[in-house]
């Protein structure tokens, strides 16, 4: 019986052998001949199969996998495919895409699976070993979950090497971090900035979240990493409690660090941060092309952020403010109607936004989200534990309820065509 790591997508070894059998010539005199033939195929077989190796590779995939034999049962295969990647070169020389989500590292207790996440540091730390990789996106943030340890400075130096065609990097909720050791698990200013410019490509989508990362950090990288990007997310990117003293969320220096060098902005998130509208018009102005604004959990901004989301963003698609941080309810019914107003003057009378992502906790919300539904509001994001979805299905109105993602979106996670 196979035993080795690829044992998942082979027959047993009798039942191959069984099969062959039946190929053999019935005449002695044929036998070398025929044997020739098999060889021949073999040769050929694993040209085909490099050529024909998938393109994308969704780790969850094989938490329950069945494999191809009517005997088999469904089982946990993850390991199995990691260790298969790191052994045969063919089966990843094609890979683009490469998925990691929270149900890809966890055990059926919801506890870490060690060994995976040993598997995963071996690839993302092997020379070369993606070529083809223009993807990679490990968004493990979940309850379950706090301190992955999977990314840290040491792996970060290698992993450039490891992906020489990286175009699109996610990582949120993958980060090493322990609160006694907060100091030395932060990946360093400097620790960034040379991975990002040691990167073979300009990266066009960049989405960091769940990270120990101060305003010093988005300074430093930003001026490398910033021309090209096509999107950008900086999701609950903090400072650590150190000494007793309380994190600080990304601010305005870390915004304005992004106005300086980001020009080509489709998507944007800043959020679990603290942004005033001062700095998120300086992001804005420097970037009109933004269709995604994801501005979630932000302790800073005032209602008259609409105002200047409307101003620049005129061809703006989703909004999403799921949380309010502290009281400040910027966007609430009254200025989520001037944002209604404002976009569909300055876009000829349409109003743009066909997605809306809200907090639930803002009483009278309702009204402002019917009067955008009659502008033209296609989906509403929200928990199905709120009052206003009840309030929405009982308004008259036709629109799509949809849950939002937890705790936060990220766009950097989609198969879509933003970037």
């Amino acid at each position: 019986m196979e035993s080795g790591p690829c044992a998942i997508l082979l027959l047993p070894g009798e039942t191959l052998d069984h099969v062959l059998s039946y190929t053999l010539p019935q005449k002695e005199r044929h036998l070398l001949e025929h044997l020739c033939v098999l060889r021949g195929v073999c040769r050929r077989f694993g040209i085909f199969a490099r050529s024909a190796a998938p393109t994308r590779l969704y780790l969850h995939d094989f938490n329950y996998y069945r494999a191809l034999s009517r005997e088999s049962k469904s089982g946990d295969k993850r390991a199995k495919v990691l260790q298969a990647l790191l052994r045969h070169g063919w089966m990843r020389e094609n890979l683009e895409e490469f998925h990691v989500n929270w149900s890809s590292v966890l055990k059926k207790n919801y506890s870490v699976c060690h060994t995976i996440r040993g598997l995963l540091r071996d690839l993302l730390s092997l020379s070369g070993v993606f070529p083809s990789l223009t993807w990679l996106d490990i968004n493990i943030q979940c309850d379950h979950i706090c301190g992955y340890q999977g990314i840290d400075g040491a792996l970060l130096q290698h992993m450039p090497a490891a992906m020489p065609s990286l175009e699109r990097l996610c990582l949120v909720g993958c980060f090493r971090f322990d609160e006694e050791e907060a100091e030395e698990d932060m990946i360093t200013p400097g620790q960034w900035t040379n991975f990002f410019r040691q990167l073979n490509q300009p990266l066009q989508s960049l989405s960091l979240g769940d990270a120990m990362m101060g305003d010093e950090h988005v300074e430093a990288f930003m001026p490398v990493v910033g021309r090209d990007l096509k999107r950008l997310e900086l999701v609950n990117c903090w400072t650590p409690d150190i000494e007793g003293e309380e994190g600080f969320p990304l601010g305005d220096d870390s915004a304005i660090a992004v106005a300086n060098n980001c020009a080509n902005l489709v998507s944007f998130s800043f959020a679990e941060s603290a942004i005033t509208t001062a700095a998120l018009r300086r992001v804005l102005s420097a970037n009109t092309g933004i269709r995604k604004l994801d501005l979630s959990w932000n302790r800073s901004l005032r209602p008259d952020a609409v105002e200047v989301i409307a101003q620049y963003l005129t061809r703006l698609t989703e909004l999403r403010n799921y949380w309010s941080g502290g009281d400040t309810f910027w966007l609430n019914s009254e200025s989520l109607k001037t944002l209604c107003d404002l976009l569909a003057r300055n876009n000829g009378g349409d109003m743009p936004v066909s997605l809306l992502g809200l907090q639930t906790n803002e009483e009278g919300l309702g009204q402002g989200v019917v009067y955008a539904i009659h502008k033209g509001l296609k989906v509403v994001e929200i928990g199905s534990d709120s009052s206003l979805q009840e309030e929405l299905e009982n308004s008259g109105t036709t629109v799509e309820i949809r849950e939002p993602a937890y705790p936060f979106y990220i766009d950097g996670s989609q198969v879509n065509e933003c970037c």
